[in-house]
């Protein structure tokens, strides 16, 4: 059966099968009430977030309602059942009493997908959304969303990449820089990343067979139990800025979004520091501007100026660095970079977020002694197995202490380079992609494409040149915060939780 036939079974399946709902009436007393109906994430029964609604209930000055949404199909929600169950929660909350209309909704991972779309076009009736572990897919914008918007998840989620919540982070970062309002944003659509959580942690009990292969062992202080308070207490504060009820509570609310938005600005930092060395508005490549100078040696690169245009993956084969001689000690070269990004118009934040490589055309040591014969030079030649190691270092040196703490409490292993392959011409180093082969219990090998030409190459045009198939220093940071941190489902620290 094709993928097609089955979403078109579950689908017909959805349109003749009740959707149970289940209720979780208010623990507290109060003059007011706040509804939260939550979606259950793939392959998550809807009753694994009765204890996260119960913390719900714990943490809101308030009656707070909450309705679970149970019995999905296979256990995967689905837009249809999602918006006949959101109908039938609100309808149970007020035939058992519920006053008012402020209802949020809320869907983890995949429910958190079908949840946003359903905002879009449902914004009368509810008062906010809710994304556990999810976001908003690239095609919609937090500035024209209608509606409140929470975006919510772990540093340690092995299935919602960090990774691409930075992207979400940087959006919201860019909008307070445009906005006349710049604060509010931070309350209306806010994106907060916690310390410790990872993908499971906003369920309870045991996981599906996808987050156990895929998610991040816990910090050790990190319980199911803190996980939910904790999620509890930014939910709380998003809950009660947005309704502004209690309004004696109000301000501490404030301030704790407040606190939430610099605590992920810290985590996202070095990330983003990163990123932007090879995605950045100025289309230039701070990779390969540093394997450039670092190829010359310290000596040579002292009388050289470096710097880098990013250029189509179509056009990489057609430029040669280009090089203009000041006088016989001085020189500036202009390298070539292709930063080559993962193929994902579904925007599935289970794999990873990050360049698969960056396509170097760079000046070749050899190449620049040639052209500045009265500069002394170092002795050592570096391959472009060498400038990965560099550039792995750089992604090390940049990473928080909290990732390097991680590394060394689970001794994750180090990345291994391999020699490079040597490409017998230009057409084949284009066609080949860096070697980057993930192993079990988070190894990583890589493996580099180079094509070199001799400064005295009788065709002229390439000689003196070295084209690189370089590790993104981004795609290494990536694996030192995730990926290096994965386990077998066996080894899984989920167990130690449960």
């Amino acid at each position: 059966m094709s993928v097609r036939q089955i979403c078109t079974f579950v689908f017909l399946l959805a349109a003749t099968s009740a959707l149970e709902v289940v209720i979780q009436q208010p623990t507290k007393n109060g003059t007011f009430d706040v509804g939260i109906i939550i979606t259950p994430g793939a392959d998550i029964k809807g009753e694994a977030y009765e204890k996260l609604g119960t913390k719900f209930q714990e943490s809101f000055p308030g009656r707070m309602w909450v309705a679970l949404l149970c019995d999905f199909p296979f256990n995967i929600p689905n837009p249809i059942q999602l918006a006949s169950g959101i109908d039938e929660s609100i309808s149970k909350f007020k035939n058992a009493g519920f006053q008012g209309n402020n209802i949020f909704l809320a869907g983890h991972s995949l429910g958190g997908l079908f949840v946003g779309m359903y905002g879009l076009s449902h914004a009368s009736q509810l008062k906010g959304v809710m994304l556990f572990a999810s976001y908003l897919t690239r095609s919609h914008r937090l500035r024209d969303y209608p509606l409140p918007v929470l975006t919510i998840s772990g540093d340690l989620d092995g299935l919602t990449r960090i990774t691409r919540i930075v992207d979400t982070f940087e959006e919201l970062e860019n909008e307070t820089m445009h906005n006349p309002s710049p604060v509010s944003l931070i309350y209306k659509t806010p994106v907060i990343v916690m310390r410790g959580l990872n993908h499971g942690h906003f369920a309870s009990g045991t996981m599906p067979p996808n987050v156990l292969e895929h998610d991040l062992p816990v910090d050790n202080d990190i319980t199911f139990d803190n996980a939910h308070q904790t999620i509890a207490f930014h939910v709380t504060n998003f809950v009660i800025v947005n309704t502004g009820l209690p309004k004696e509570k109000y301000l501490t609310a404030v301030a704790g979004m407040k606190m939430a938005y610099f605590s992920t600005k810290e985590t996202i930092q070095p990330l983003s520091r990163v990123k932007a060395m090879d995605i950045n508005t100025g289309k230039s490549s701070t990779t390969t501007i540093t394997a450039q100078r670092c190829l010359l040696g310290n000596k040579l690169a002292s009388h050289v100026d470096v710097n880098d245009t990013e250029i189509s993956e179509q056009e990489i084969d057609f430029y040669e660095p280009d090089v203009k001689v000041i006088n016989r000690t001085h020189a500036h070269v202009q390298t070539f970079s292709t930063v080559v990004t993962p193929f994902d118009p579904e925007d599935v934040s289970l794999n990873p977020q990050t360049p698969s490589e960056v396509q170097s055309v760079m000046k070749s040591k050899a190449g620049m002694i040639k052209l500045l014969p009265d500069v002394a030079y170092d002795g050592n030649n570096l391959t472009c197995r060498d400038l990965n190691k560099i550039i792995y270092q750089v992604a090390l040196n940049a990473s928080s202490a909290l990732a390097h703490n991680r590394s060394i409490e689970r001794r994750s292993p180090s990345i291994t380079f391999n020699d490079d392959v040597i490409s017998d011409s230009l057409l084949n180093w284009s066609v080949d992609s860096l070697d980057l082969q993930y192993g079990v219990n988070g190894s990583l090998k890589v493996t580099s494409y180079a094509y070199v030409v001799d400064p005295d190459d009788p065709s002229g045009k390439m000689a003196g040149t070295r084209h690189c198939k370089l590790l993104s220093p981004y795609r290494a940071m990536e694996w030192f915060y995730i990926d290096s941190l994965k386990r077998n489902a066996g080894h899984n620290s989920w167990f130690h939780h449960l």
